[in-house]
């Protein structure tokens, strides 16, 4: 197991004996901060529901019954949930990026060559390796293990 990417000179064992080998374990934290600004985008969104249903009421008063701070207050919180919700899509964006990179960078490099038998895990994605390989990259896009000739 590693946090990071695994370079090795051969992977596996002519014999055919099972080997697991897992890089980027890391993936599931930064996973679960995505997962948390998905929340927080989504808990965001439905106060900005709140704020403008709340308008919206207030706007079906008579104008001599609409209290000029509630006006102002319901205005400033719309567009603190507009900036809130900007300021996250920007940090889900950046995290979307970064994970893209850090799925280049964290692969299973096999130098010379792989046995069958091997279990490999990159992040969340796994591939059963049944036949031999050559000089070789194991790379994952965050959907599936692909296997890239070096």
């Amino acid at each position: 197991m590693a946090q990071r990417g695994i370079k090795v000179l051969t992977l596996g064992a002519a014999s055919g004996t099972a080997t697991h080998v897992h890089a980027f374990t890391g993936l599931g934290d930064l996973l679960a901060n995505t997962a948390g600004l998905v929340k927080e985008l989504e808990h965001e969104h439905e106060q900005l529901m709140k704020v403008k249903d709340a308008e919206m009421k207030l706007l079906q008063q008579p104008p001599n019954k609409r209290p000029d701070e509630l006006i102002e207050r319901l205005a400033w919180t719309k567009t603190h949930h507009f900036e809130r919700i900007a300021e996250l899509k920007a940090k889900m964006e950046s995290s979307a990026s970064e994970l893209s990179s850090l799925y280049r960078r964290h692969v299973i490099e096999v130098v010379k060559n792989g046995f069958p038998g091997i279990h490999c895990q990159i992040g969340d994605n796994a591939l059963q390796i049944s036949h031999e390989l050559g000089p070789s990259l194991l790379v994952t896009n965050g959907k599936e293990i692909q296997i890239e000739p070096l």
